[in-house]
């Protein structure tokens, strides 16, 4: 049988600025950055006619795609509008 010889591991050397060096503990990931939270998607099956009535119901509504619009900012006015609409 061969012998392998195997380097002996190397013991950390001293810097040579010294040891009074700031010592940097890592930040935790949920304090880095926030986690956003998203909405679920979903997911309709519509009928050609249904589609229509979307497509209609957006255009009357261009709060909802129109970003030159103030309520176009304003999530909770969105919500509500998806909420009424009829269809």
């Amino acid at each position: 049988m061969k012998k392998i010889l195997i380097p002996e591991p190397e013991q950390p050397q001293p810097h040579p600025a010294g040891d009074h060096l700031p010592v940097i503990t890592p930040v935790p990931a949920a304090a880095a950055s926030k986690k956003r939270t998203y909405k679920p998607y979903y997911y309709a099956t519509l009928t050609e006619a249904q589609k229509e009535e979307v497509i209609d119901w957006l255009k009357d509504t261009p709060s909802i795609y129109s970003k030159r619009l103030t309520d176009y900012k304003n999530p909770q006015n969105k919500e509500k509008l998806w909420e009424k609409n009829p269809l």
